[in-house]
């Protein structure tokens, strides 16, 4: 009652509104105007006070969908059980640290990323603790506080334990389907190996599988950090790294030298 009293305190003398009365306006806010829920990841959402559904009234009849803020739980979430949280909390834009100008080149390149709606993929490939990890940290940051549905593949152990459910075919394709799908996914690392050693036959497989899905849904958001660069990736697949080439559009940045330098890779 104090609900509808909310909405239209002008009730009947049997203390009830009149339901043709109201709008679908009064009936949507009636609807949503519920006690608070406890927070999921920390996050307080005005709109569905963390319930994580929305109500919508539509010609007096009800439907539901779901809050924007539920993706940004679900993608934290999935951050926190793969031990990323303080990684996302440590790397952001504002800590990367520019002393010199190719880190000012790298960190302008992947804030436009973000912020370009006609982004293809993005490529960050050098040698390890040039920054690639925390520039790409920092766009999963900030692609999941605009709620997007956010997955990352840790190379190394998430290419083993795929390849480790060969014998559960259900299994494997739902989590290679889960980052297939994923409106975003960083690859971290594509292709490391023990010693720099040529990728197996298997772990070109499933490279292919995740990255070929992606090139034919191209308004999926693609991101992958490497030590390899273009040249050697399509030296191990030529499919994979002519793949990448083509959708890195500009944003394909290479470091190598004694000098770090980053260098975008011409199209």
């Amino acid at each position: 009652m104090q609900h509808l009293k909310f909405i239209n305190p002008n009730l009947n003398s049997a203390g009830l509104p009149a339901f043709e009365q109201l709008s679908d306006d009064d009936l949507t806010k009636c609807a949503n105007n519920h006690a608070w829920y406890q927070a999921r990841e920390g996050i307080q959402c005005e709109r569905c006070r963390n319930l994580e559904v929305l109500f919508v009234y539509r010609d007096g009849e009800r439907t539901s969908m779901s809050c924007p803020c539920q993706a940004r739980r679900n993608s934290l979430a999935r951050a926190r059980r793969a031990g990323l949280t303080d990684l996302l909390k440590r790397c952001t834009f504002d800590s990367f640290q520019v002393k010199q100008n190719w880190q000012r080149v790298a960190k302008t390149a992947v804030q436009n990323f973000v912020n370009d709606e006609k982004r293809g993929w993005l490529l960050l490939s050098g040698q390890s603790g040039c920054g690639k990890t925390h520039l790409c940290t920092a766009a999963i940051g900030a692609f999941i506080e605009r709620g997007q549905d956010v997955h990352v593949v840790r190379w190394v152990n998430d290419s083993t334990m795929l390849k480790g459910l060969s014998s559960d075919t259900y299994e494997r394709e739902k989590r290679l389907n889960a980052f297939k799908r994923a409106s975003v996914l960083l690859i971290d690392d594509l292709f490391k190996t023990q010693s720099n050693e040529k990728p197996t036959s298997a772990d070109v497989r499933l490279a292919y599988d995740l990255l070929n899905y992606r090139y034919e849904n191209r308004s999926l958001i693609t991101m992958l950090s490497t030590e390899r660069t273009i040249s050697e990736l399509k030296q191990i697949d030529e499919a994979i790294g002519g793949r990448i080439y083509e959708m890195v559009k500009g944003y394909c940045l290479e470091i190598g030298g004694g000098e770090k330098n980053w260098r975008f890779q011409q199209q």
